[in-house]
């Protein structure tokens, strides 16, 4: 590649200096530009024109540059856009789980609750009766004594 471009700078600047010799003994040309008069040599010409198809180059490969910086720039912000759905998302989907859980576990204290509060009453409910059975409740006043009829 080296050398294929040191060969293509010799050949330009061989073809300029044929130019610049082969323009220099012609008489100056007369360019008419908005209602002004100009004279320049053919090799001005030709250097002019040399500058103006660069800045003409140059031009496009700006125009181009920029384009696909936006280009990039646009796609960049619509995977970032994607990746932060995708990203919201998940973490709903996270949060989702969670929740579910958190009324799991709510759901599972209130049934722990309910059944203690059961159990309790039955401990409760069957302890009663064996007291009424002997004839005793700690609540209520000793039965009066019996009077025998000796």
């Amino acid at each position: 590649m080296i050398l294929l471009g040191l060969i293509l700078i010799v050949l330009a600047l061989g073809a300029g200096g044929f130019l610049f010799l082969g323009t220099s003994a012609l008489d100056p040309i007369e360019l008419i530009v908005l209602n002004r008069t100009y004279e320049m040599s053919p090799w001005a010409l030709v250097v002019a024109g040399v500058i103006a198809t660069t800045l003409l180059w140059w031009g496009w490969a700006l125009v181009r540059m920029g384009t696909r910086r936006r280009v990039r720039r646009s796609r960049e912000a619509k995977e970032a856009a994607r990746q932060a759905e995708l990203d919201r998302a998940a973490q709903e989907k996270e949060n989702q789980a969670k929740w579910e859980r958190q009324l799991r576990e709510r759901e599972r204290q209130v049934r722990e609750s309910e059944e203690r509060q059961r159990g309790q009453r039955v401990v409760t409910g069957e302890s009663r009766p064996v007291a009424d059975g002997a004839g005793h409740r700690a609540d209520a006043p000793p039965p009066p004594p019996q009077q025998s009829g000796l």
